[in-house]
């Protein structure tokens, strides 16, 4: 699942001196980048998560979970805020709700963050992912590498950020998780 990739990535960036643990993010698909430029240092890290439907449930737990010990700070956003809040357990938090074309609003949200992971539609991930370039920040999501997103790739690698795509199971095992949900 995502948060499985999630959980690696965030480890090896926010947790672990990445160096020394190189394995981690060595099976995850179109990893091709500098993992030692990540950032190591203990501030509290911005994680942006945009979708909450049943694909997100996992995920989001986990980074709950996780949060407060990790020093993370979540903000969850869909365009159903009861859904967000439904999902959301930690008062801790951040429920948002957003029309996702409204870009200059996705980029206060995202403003400050380590990590967006889009759960989205796979054809709005290039309205986030481009906006994670502009900005600087690393970039995750289930859905495959698409054309647009691959021509990201040359700008992401010179700024030095991981764009994780492709990170769920094949063939289709998160959707049939959620429907179990």
């Amino acid at each position: 699942f995502m948060f499985f990739y999630v959980y690696y990535y965030l480890h090896a960036s926010f947790s672990f001196n990445s160096p020394q643990y190189p394995h981690i993010l060595a099976r995850a698909p179109y990893c091709e980048y500098n993992f030692a430029a990540l950032s190591t240092d203990y501030d509290m890290k911005k994680i942006v998560v945009f979708g909450a439907g049943l694909s997100a449930t996992s995920l989001i737990s986990y980074l709950e979970h996780n949060a407060v010990q990790e020093n993370w700070h979540l903000t969850v956003v869909d365009k159903n805020l009861e859904q967000v809040q439904n999902k959301c357990k930690s008062t801790s938090t951040t429920c948002l709700e957003l029309d996702i074309s409204d870009l200059q609003r996705v980029e206060e949200i995202i403003e400050g963050a380590s990590l967006v992971v889009s759960m989205l539609p796979f054809f709005l991930h290039i309205k986030i992912a481009t906006l994670c370039i502009q900005n600087e920040i690393h970039f995750a999501t289930a859905s495959y590498l698409s054309d647009e997103i691959k021509a990201l790739s040359t700008e992401a690698k010179k700024k030095e950020l991981i764009f994780l795509n492709e990170c769920g199971l094949d063939p289709g095992i998160d959707h049939l998780s959620a429907m179990k949900l």
